[in-house]
């Protein structure tokens, strides 16, 4: 993988039915990061080749009920975790780990683009301290 790609492909998302269910679950596996309006989860994923990461990003139509909206945020935290995703790969790749994260949006006021790329960022340097830690 070239350094410093500022793209997101077909191959960076998760697709897989059986991982985000498990993702979805309670089990023990399963860890959990939240930085309000975000909750970071991700298990290991070692089907991945070519990507340290796979992510797939969730909006509830609980907290924004018009589809505009959902939309709106959708757009924006793919663009947040296009232009941050190299600090997550630089963390994963010295650690030599794989993992399938899920982005959870639960917000339930609007949020300026700048809001959420200082929320964002919060939750990328919470993530790696995680990492860090042994998680």
């Amino acid at each position: 993988m070239p350094e410093k790609t500022y793209t997101f492909s077909k191959e960076e998302r998760l697709c897989s039915k059986k991982i985000i269910e498990k993702l979805y679950s309670r089990e023990s596996d399963v860890a959990i990061i939240s930085e309000y309006p975000f909750i970071l989860k991700w298990i290991n994923d070692e089907t991945t080749i070519l990507f340290p990461a796979r992510i797939v990003i969730s909006i509830s139509n609980k907290y924004s009920r018009k589809a505009v909206d959902r939309n709106r945020i959708r757009r924006q935290l793919r663009e947040l975790y296009r232009l941050n995703k190299q600090l997550i790969y630089d963390s994963l790749q010295s650690r030599n780990r794989k993992l399938a994260l899920l982005l959870i949006f639960a917000g339930c006021q609007k949020y300026t683009y700048d809001e959420l790329q200082t929320k964002f960022k919060n939750l990328v340097d919470r993530f790696i301290k995680n990492m860090d830690a042994g998680n």
